[in-house]
């Protein structure tokens, strides 16, 4: 790599406007993409289960197969990777957005061993992405998902084309502001020759920008990124030839670690039953949080005059975390448990929620749990008999309610048994230790 191009990559890394685009290969020893790795581990293990087709690097399974096999392999194959030292020298240099294009967290856990803070987010194809609060120099953004959630995964065709239909959408990705400020791309362990990776890099509108590449050794590709993406391959430069280049820079004190980035509170909703003990402990989760840099985005306080009720609910369904309190008024209310709902049908509930389940909410008593849900269904039977009986009317002043009952009791097992299997501490105990479990545990699933 010429001197003045390594120059002008150290300065816009200083300036942070240099972004780092991982490839699939960069993880292997043997130069194979992870994809197929993974795929091929996949259909080696599972046998005639799974069909693996080696020249698109995918596979395909029925449903049954993936909700009932597929998780525990894809989980065996990753935890199982280790970190080789480029993703280690990766790590030292403060690139301010690395977008991974495999689901791996490999990276992730490196700069945790070293104690480096960074931001982390990964594409949920189909959900509404929002732009991301970056409070680390660092951003690491999988965009091809988290192997940690399967459902994000990209593993089939079926699954791409899903992803492409999302990521073509308005919302588009979470990290367009982000790539915008970049200057100058680098990319690290591409062998650029899938149509879809083609694709993605139109849909994330990288144009005017410096890209820069290690060396391929398909010339007719090369040229094809070249005349039509401006893509600067470095000749016979490889990919651990350029980052150890960058890393000796960034060890000769060339490249300095970027000022502190202003820390943003984390945020955080609640969702509870107004009055009684159950406002009484959202108060002093409030007042306990805030004095923690924790904010609660709470009806009372961030709903406003006039302020839309259904499109509060929604915004907790969607939140990345809420404290829930959990009570009996709360289990009988239409409003909590339709906000309860809307962050079960959001997915990660169990990663999302922070329940803090008072005396009075029965919900470990099987057959209480039982009650609750008859109770449903005897609210749902007296609006279904008043729809029957005054039609067409009735429905237009009470469809609305009847549909948002017929979710809550739908959902209700699930979601309550996810709940009770909990270990969610007594009211007493997170009192006693001034809630320092529910404090860690809102900053671990927030970060």
């Amino acid at each position: 790599m010429k001197d003045a191009t390594l120059q002008r990559i150290v300065k816009r890394i200083n300036e942070g406007s240099c972004l780092v685009i991982l490839g699939p290969q960069l993880l292997s020893e043997d130069g194979r993409s992870i994809h197929a790795r993974l795929n091929e581990y996949l259909a080696e293990s599972l046998g005639d289960k799974v069909r693996y087709y080696d020249d698109q690097e995918f596979v395909s399974f029925d449903t049954k197969t993936r909700e009932l096999l597929i998780e525990d392999e894809v989980s065996d194959f990753f935890e199982a990777l280790q970190p080789n030292e480029l993703y280690q020298k990766i790590a030292d240099i403060p690139f301010p957005l690395i977008i991974n294009t495999a689901p791996d967290v490999t990276l992730n856990k490196v700069l945790k061993d070293k104690g480096i803070g960074f931001d982390y987010d990964f594409y949920h194809k189909g959900q509404a992405p929002k732009e991301p609060n970056k409070t680390q120099a660092r951003y690491i953004y999988n965009i091809f998902g988290d192997h940690r959630e399967l459902d994000s995964m990209i593993l089939t065709y079926r699954d791409l084309y899903e992803y492409l239909h999302s990521i073509m959408g308005d919302n588009g990705l979470k990290i367009k502001s982000i790539l915008r400020e970049a200057k100058t791309v680098l990319f690290f362990g591409f062998s650029f020759d899938k149509w879809y990776f083609q694709l993605l890099l139109w849909l994330m509108q990288i144009e005017d920008k410096l890209l820069n590449s290690h060396d391929i050794t398909q010339d007719n590709i090369k040229n094809f990124f070249h005349a039509e993406f401006d893509v600067e391959f470095f000749e016979n430069s490889t990919a651990a030839e350029i980052i150890n280049a960058l890393h000796q820079a960034w060890s000769e004190g060339q490249i300095g670690e970027p000022p502190a980035q202003k820390v943003a509170p984390t945020e955080i909703f609640i969702s509870y039953a107004w009055k009684g003990a159950s406002e009484e402990m959202a108060n002093l989760i409030e007042t306990t949080l805030e004095a923690n840099q924790i904010r609660l985005v709470r009806d009372k306080n961030d709903l406003g005059y006039k302020g839309g009720i259904m499109e509060f609910m929604n915004r907790i369904g969607e939140a990345k975390g809420v404290v829930v309190i959990v009570s009996d008024k709360y289990l009988k209310s239409g409003y909590c448990m339709y906000e309860l709902t809307e962050i079960y049908r959001h997915k990660d509930f169990e990663g999302r929620i922070f329940p803090i389940v008072l005396e009075d909410a029965m919900i470990f008593d099987v057959n209480k749990r039982l009650e609750y849900k008859q109770e449903w269904k005897k609210k749902l039977d007296e609006l279904d008999e008043e729809i029957k009986r005054s039609g067409a009317e009735a429905l237009k002043t009470i469809g609305v309610e009847y549909e948002r009952f017929k979710r809550i009791y739908d959902d209700f097992d699930t979601i309550i048994n996810k709940v009770a299997d909990m270990n969610v501490l007594t009211p007493d105990i997170h009192k006693s230790t001034h809630f320092e479990e529910l404090i860690k545990a809102i900053r671990e699933g927030t970060r």
